[in-house]
């Protein structure tokens, strides 16, 4: 964006509590929409939201609320990668709904894994022995 990071200085969240923008891993979907549209309204009147969107789109920032539209909202952007069909461990259908941006990445994980994490689904067992057998078949052949 031009103007470097200036527009940073007059922007109405640089004071603000930025769990406001970045969401948990685990968080909710009612709490990410009540924080977004929280987020959004901050965003609504701010002199720095073009530059501030500019700014996310063009290094691919794929979290956060930035500009007034969330990851979710920035997808299909410049820059920013589309979802996968499926999820890591094959399990669930990829929607933004339960997609979740690994901060820092542009590695997406599945909210509902994410959710079973710290304890191994049969299903999620399941499937990675499936693929696990699956290579070993393709090395040996």
């Amino acid at each position: 964006p031009s103007g470097g990071a200036a527009w940073r200085l007059d922007a109405a969240c640089k004071d603000a509590d930025q769990s406001l923008f970045f969401g948990e891993w685990d968080e909710s979907p009612d709490g990410r929409q009540a924080r977004e549209t929280e987020a959004r309204a901050m965003c609504a009147g701010c002199p720095s939201r073009q530059p501030c969107l500019e700014f996310a789109v063009a290094l691919a920032i794929p979290w956060g609320v930035w500009g007034g539209l969330s990851e979710d909202e920035r997808r299909g952007m410049k820059g920013l990668p589309r979802l996968p069909d499926v999820c890591g461990n094959g399990l669930h259908r990829m929607t933004p709904e339960n997609a979740k941006y690994v901060a820092g990445t542009t590695y997406v994980r599945c909210r509902e894994c994410l959710r079973d994490s710290g304890r191994r689904t049969r299903a999620s067992r399941e499937a990675r022995k499936t693929r696990t057998l699956r290579r070993q078949e393709e090395r040996a052949a």
